[in-house]
């Protein structure tokens, strides 16, 4: 045997599978002994019916594929194009007795690989070798080109996040003005009038200039990149204080929030602001969810909010779920529903980031967030937060992790 011939595929780092279409045991054991003694490490199937190879090529995928032209129960060509429907990059070369030339240019134009004639077969080696190889830059290359469209993608988001954040700066500062004088009004009203429903009015009034106050402190540091504090808090007062935000809002579209948290809940280490972020943007999903399947009031109307402990890997999570029963998920939304910009609502009734953003910021935390959801039916989204003294950032697992 030819040193070289013995030493062709230690390139090849791995096992390789090859089906072997082929009726004649003779000329199989001819085949696998040539490429027995090429050095490759493989493992073969024999296929002889067409039935068998439909049924190998739905539950199996090969590296390679060898046929003969000339099968009792159906031809090389048919068994050509069963292989391309169902793995059309994978190598197909042809090893027959006979294939005239005008057969053998059409094989090649249907897309077989190469073809080898048995009376050639110490050329099977070569041609297998070729054909591997050009399976394997062909590979590379497609995953190069998708990570270049990826990283297209992300500079094109990173662009558009970059002028968000600069129009949030401007407009923060713009709602600053006004909303300062309003606040001292609202002050010197409550310190110069006697009429309680009156002191009443302006005391709302001051509540809510210094919620807006802080809202856009909050928008300016987030267009600033500034870092968050993180803090032991109490989870289930995180969740309240959200809901209190919005929950007149809610009764006027007549739906009822329900919250069911577990009693005893341990501290969580957080940024109580960032939570209640991802709970608000979760709760306005499910609120628009609700609105699309119910314009008017209907005893489903209703978003159910739950938390609880849990152990994970021996240490000790809280898991808070946000459920309605809206319109649900369409599959075919499924893998977007995390991109930035992504959205199904209006131009006027949404952004896209608030699902982006909050993935983020639970990553941020070391943790987690994935959803179930059945298209017509209902939406329940899962928040798994970690409980310990201090954040791994980034250990948080990605949104791929959905049940739709």
């Amino acid at each position: 045997m030819d040193p070289d011939e013995q030493t062709r595929f230690m390139m090849i780092q791995r096992k390789v599978y090859i089906v072997c279409i082929e009726d004649n045991p003779n000329d199989l054991g001819l085949m696998i002994r040539q490429i027995s003694g090429s050095g490759l490490d493989f493992s073969y199937k024999q296929i002889q019916t067409k039935e068998e190879l439909i049924q190998e090529v739905q539950t199996s995928e090969p590296d390679l594929v060898l046929s003969d032209f000339s099968l009792p129960s159906f031809d090389g060509m048919e068994a050509l194009e069963i292989v391309r429907k169902y793995h059309p990059n994978v190598p197909f070369l042809f090893v027959s007795g006979w294939l005239g030339e005008d057969a053998a240019i059409e094989a090649l134009k249907q897309g077989a690989t190469d073809y080898i004639s048995k009376n050639k077969i110490s050329k099977l080696n070569f041609s297998i070798e070729r054909a591997l190889k050009e399976a394997e830059e062909r590979m590379l290359l497609d995953e190069a080109e998708k990570q270049n469209e990826t990283l297209k993608s992300q500079l094109i988001q990173a662009q558009k996040l970059e002028a968000i954040s600069l129009l949030a700066t401007g407009v923060a500062h713009e709602i600053n003005n006004p909303l300062t004088i309003i606040i001292n009004y609202a002050q010197l009203i409550l310190g110069q009038s006697q009429d309680d429903s009156i002191l009443k009015y302006a005391s709302n009034i001051l509540d809510e200039g210094e919620r807006i106050s802080k809202i856009t402190k909050d928008l300016l540091r987030l267009a600033r990149q500034e870092k968050h504090v993180f803090s032991k808090v109490n989870f289930q007062e995180v969740v309240q204080k959200t809901v209190s935000l919005c929950e007149q809002l809610f009764k006027k579209d007549t739906i009822h929030i329900e919250m069911q948290i577990q009693d005893s809940l341990p501290d969580v280490f957080c940024v109580p602001q960032q939570i209640q972020q991802v709970v608000l943007n979760l709760l306005n999903n499910a609120r628009d969810a609700l609105n699309q399947r119910y314009p008017k009031y209907d005893s489903n109307k209703i978003i159910v909010i739950k938390a609880k402990k849990f152990e994970k890997d021996s240490n000790l999570w809280i898991q808070m779920s946000i459920e309605d029963r809206g319109i649900g998920i369409p599959k075919e939304e499924a893998k977007k529903i995390f991109s930035p910009f992504f959205t199904t609502k209006k131009v006027d009734k949404g952004t896209g980031l608030g699902l982006s953003v909050s993935t983020g910021i639970v990553k941020d935390h070391g943790g987690e967030i994935y959803y179930e959801s059945k298209e017509s039916e209902y939406t329940r989204f899962f928040i798994n937060l970690p409980v310990r003294s201090e954040i791994d950032k980034g250990s948080g697992s990605s949104p791929q992790k959905n049940f739709a």
